[in-house]
């Protein structure tokens, strides 16, 4: 299931009009805090947060808690991606994040959540196995023959409903590392 997720939280000070951090009015692309509430640029697909044994994660673990600071929308970035899936499935920020990034990642958003980790890894293992069924089927691969299908991983994680996105991006550019 998908929920929308507001980057700039909709708690805070209503009354006073006040942001809860400088940051949050940048981040939010939004003109005031009221505003941020429908903003385009504050609102993100995010998913439900339902995990197996009632493990909560994305949306449902960060609810009101104001990541403005330590993390970055990626709406308003100028970054390509803001985390890095590994083999071994954890999610990790990219270095050029602030600090406190990787408490967003493990706490807030609980992006590491076994049951996460556990599918990425699996998708992770999958893809791989794809890439190197390539390679043996043409006993080797060319650079040219590489970034084909590095583009072939990206272009599948950039359509709607495709799983594990952000895998199929490592993978990505594990592969173009090779070249």
């Amino acid at each position: 299931m998908v929920v929308i997720e507001h980057f700039h939280p909709r708690s805070g000070s209503p009354r006073t009009g006040k942001w809860k951090s400088s940051q949050c009015r940048a981040a939010s692309g939004a003109t005031s805090h009221e505003s941020s509430r429908t903003a385009w640029s504050n609102l993100l697909l995010s998913c439900d947060g339902s995990g197996p044994h009632g493990a909560r994660t994305c949306d449902s673990k960060k609810g009101g808690s104001d990541i403005c600071s330590r993390f970055a929308n990626p709406k308003t970035t100028h970054l390509d991606r803001l985390v890095d899936i590994g083999r071994d499935g954890r999610a990790r920020p990219v270095d050029s994040l602030p600090p406190g990034a990787d408490a967003v990642v493990d706490s807030e958003l609980n992006l590491n959540a076994e049951f996460l980790c556990e599918a990425r890894r699996s998708y992770f293992a999958v893809q791989l196995r794809e890439y190197n069924k390539a390679k043996t089927r043409h006993r080797g691969l060319s650079s040219v023959q590489k970034q084909i299908l590095v583009n072939r991983f990206r272009e599948r994680a950039s359509r709607p409903g495709t799983p594990h996105p952000s895998v199929l991006l490592a993978v990505a550019n594990s592969i173009e590392a090779k070249i």
